[in-house]
């Protein structure tokens, strides 16, 4: 009996000790780490945001993130410091459209680029004469100076593991097929690299490798946490599982499921790795629901708080507090002091000619936002297919280093338009840069269609420093011009020209351009069909000019601000003629062509369009070819002054001006409801203007949607002069 006690003693006393040891051990014991792992998703990863915020609430701490394509982005802001609200209001205040194209806002185009903005839906490089396919639709320009700016404070840390919350993300080796985790370098790149959907985006290289959407080899990167060293790991998946046959009805069903037929079981496997696991309800949403941002961050919050008592008991567990937002960057950074600039990647492109783009120098004072609007300038310049940037801190100041990739030599570019007016066209162009000298561009338009025409132009820098530059432009072709007598048509005549410039201009600016330059214009009248008209039927003028141009509109097609200005002075003098009794067109003649544009926003759904154009031709007799003319909703040349309710080119004469005001509604995203109304009047010299004796008026509603192939507009116009209805449409960009 006494023996039993004493064992039993022994056993309590040991039970005892051990309890109380282990309890001392799990007081000094550190608390689990806890990992947030993010899928990609496209569109449908904002539902991450809407985690974030009942992670936030629930008050659980992230020691580790992980992320692949939008999870990748996402959880790449929120482990250097920015929290879920700030998140939030970064998402739905993009407009993505613009932000997923490489469509830079026209004002950091370069003028002599600006005239080809809007005229071409495609564009192929091709070597020795084959067109080869792109590697990818669109150069990610525009969220990758997002991704810039939103990581300034951080341009200078490397690696991911210094980031107030650890990080890491996935790419794919687009050669090997492998998944590549992302742990250290330029996070902006790493986060590039990781939504490159491959044929939509094109691949980035990084350290050798061509690296591509991870989300086609490894979607839900769970695992990953667990190499870093998580104990419990909070998974947030909003990838796709295979679709069945019947929903599979759209090109973005067929594209993600090829993207998971490798992914899926993937997926799976490290959907069993979570402690838990939130699988939003996004059954209504595709990768490209981005305009639905609001709506994703809502199925996120409902998905997360159907386990908020789990999270709050793992929060419990944990006995830390929230503490809030960990590090807040500083993103309002008034001004950097540029101690150097450093450009890589040049091969044919001059550094003078990236310095003149650029527009800002070294050891001076800029504001981070000036330095990104010069990097949207050089990309402007069209000479580069790829411009990033990075702030490295340095004694006194920073350096900004540009990297660059230099655009295809050679490209052939598509374009293709319907109007009422001028009917159908295709467009062909190959555009040659670098082919004679730095900074030189040879461009070639074939226009087919109803109006024919072939257009050279060559343009190069003629002074180390751009600036200044010499252009030469050659086009021929024919167009069917309609004659009216009182609003009537009596006739029609194929008119056939042929037109040379040569030109100095003067280009020191993205919104402004000077020139001066000589001119020579050959004009054949071919046919005349119920028309008797006097003149000859061929001739040819030679003459001097001048032309200011000044552009700051924010888009070609519905532009919501800014204004433009032109005036265009020639004067001409008659070269030769093939008729005899063309003694009644010897004059010399002056014209004058000008006109001023402004837009303004009125809130965010309306815009006011306001326009004057005038044009003069001086002279007692003066060939038809230098009149000006009024009519059509569009313009190919300054003669021709638009006009609402009249048809393309109806009324003629020495002197024509007009002034449209018009009032733009958007309905919906891209879909405009719009009223036009003009006045204007035409004679026989510039008092005929001026007196204002016989003005007419013109009234139009349009509707209109800005497609991926140009606007969409159908008018209905009436005018003062004929009491008849007028409609007009188009389909595609003018040129």
């Amino acid at each position: 009996m006494k023996r039993s006690v004493i064992i039993l003693s022994v056993i309590v006393f040991s039970l005892i000790h051990t309890l109380l040891f282990n309890s001392v051990i799990s007081a000094d014991k550190p608390r689990p780490k806890i990992g947030l792992a993010l899928s990609g998703g496209g569109a449908k990863g904002m539902a991450h945001i809407g985690v974030l915020k009942v992670l936030e609430e629930a008050g659980v701490p992230i020691d580790f993130i992980s992320g692949t394509s939008m999870g990748g982005i996402l959880g790449g802001l929120y482990a250097i410091g920015y929290d879920a609200k700030r998140i939030e209001r970064i998402a739905t205040s993009q407009d993505w459209d613009i932000l997923l194209s490489d469509n830079i806002v026209l004002q950091n185009l370069s003028m002599e680029e600006k005239e080809e903005a809007g005229k071409y839906i495609g564009s192929f490089p091709f070597t020795n004469f084959k067109i080869e396919l792109p590697k990818g639709l669109v150069s990610g320009h525009n969220i990758q100076m997002l991704l810039s700016r939103l990581c300034w404070p951080i341009h200078y840390v490397e690696d991911f593991n210094d980031f107030p919350i650890p990080f890491r993300c996935v790419a794919a080796d687009i050669e090997t097929g492998e998944a590549v985790v992302l742990k250290s370098g330029y996070l902006p790149d790493a986060l590039r690299a990781s939504m490159s959907i491959p044929s939509a985006f094109t691949p980035v290289e990084l350290d050798g490798r061509l690296l591509v959407d991870g989300g086609v080899v490894h979607n839900f990167p769970v695992e990953d946490l667990i190499d870093m060293g998580a104990d419990i790991i909070i998974g947030v998946d909003v990838g796709d599982l295979l679709f069945k046959r019947d929903e599979l009805n759209s090109l973005v069903e067929i594209f993600s499921q090829t993207m998971n037929f490798n992914v899926v079981p993937d997926t799976k496997r490290q959907q069993k790795l979570c402690d838990i696991l939130i699988k939003p309800d996004i059954s209504d949403f595709d990768i490209m629901s981005f305009d639905k941002t609001e709506a994703l961050i809502k199925q996120g919050e409902l998905a997360a708080r159907l386990v908020l008592d789990r999270l709050e008991a793992l929060a419990d567990s944990t006995k830390l507090e929230t503490g809030g937002i960990r590090f807040i960057p500083t993103t309002d950074i008034e001004s950097l002091y540029l101690a150097d600039i450093k450009i890589n990647g040049l091969q044919k492109v001059s550094p003078e000619l990236v310095w003149g783009k650029l527009g800002i120098k070294k050891g001076i004072w800029l504001s981070p936002e000036k330095v990104e609007r010069a990097i949207d300038r050089l990309y402007g310049s069209k000479f580069f297919e790829r411009v990033t940037y990075k702030f490295l801190p340095v004694p006194g100041g920073t350096n900004l280093i540009i990297d660059v990739k230099e655009q295809h030599p050679s490209v052939f570019r598509l374009g293709m338009r319907y109007g009422s007016d001028l009917k159908s066209a295709l467009l062909l162009n190959t555009t040659f840069r670098n082919l004679v000298t730095h900074g030189s561009k040879i461009s070639l338009d074939l226009i087919l269609g109803d109006n024919p025409s072939l257009e050279m132009s060559f343009f190069a820098y003629i002074t180390r420093n751009p600036g200044l530059g010499i252009s030469l432009d050659w086009n021929l072709g024919d167009m069917q011009v309609y004659r009216y007598d009182e609003d009537v048509l009596t006739g029609d005549y194929k008119y056939e020209y042929q037109e040379m410039e040569l030109n100095v201009m003067n280009v020191n600016s993205n919104s402004f351009s000077f020139e001066l330059g000589a001119h020579y214009h050959h004009a054949r009248i071919q046919k005349i069909v119920g028309l008797d008209y006097p003149g000859a039927k061929d001739m040819g003028f030679f003459g001097i000019h001048g032309k200011v141009n000044v552009n700051t509109l924010d888009r070609v097609s519905f532009p919501r601000r800014g204004m433009s200005l032109y005036a265009d002075l020639h004067t001409y003098r008659k070269q030769y003629t093939s008729s005899p009794d063309i003694d009644m067109f010897n004059d010399p003649c002056n014209l004058l062509i000008a006109g001023i544009r402004t837009v303004r926003e009125l809130g965010s759904k309306f815009a006011l369009d306001g326009s004057v154009n005038f044009g003069f031709a001086d002279g007692e007799n003066i060939h038809p070819t230098f009149y000006v003319y009024l009519g059509g909703q569009n313009s190919r040349h300054a003669k021709m002054i638009p006009f609402i309710g009249m048809d393309y080119l109806q009324l003629a004469g020495k002197s024509a001006g007009a002034i449209q005001l018009s009032a733009r509604y958007e309905m919906w995203k891209d879909r405009y409801f719009i009223f036009k109304s003009n006045v204007g009047d035409y004679g026989n010299d510039l008092n005929d203007l001026i007196s204002g004796g016989s003005k007419f008026y013109g009234f139009g509603l349009s509707f209109a949607v800005n497609s991926l192939i140009g606007p969409i507009e159908y008018s209905v116009m009436w005018n003062s002069r004929r009491n008849i209805q007028h409609t007009y449409f188009n389909l595609g960009y003018m040129f």
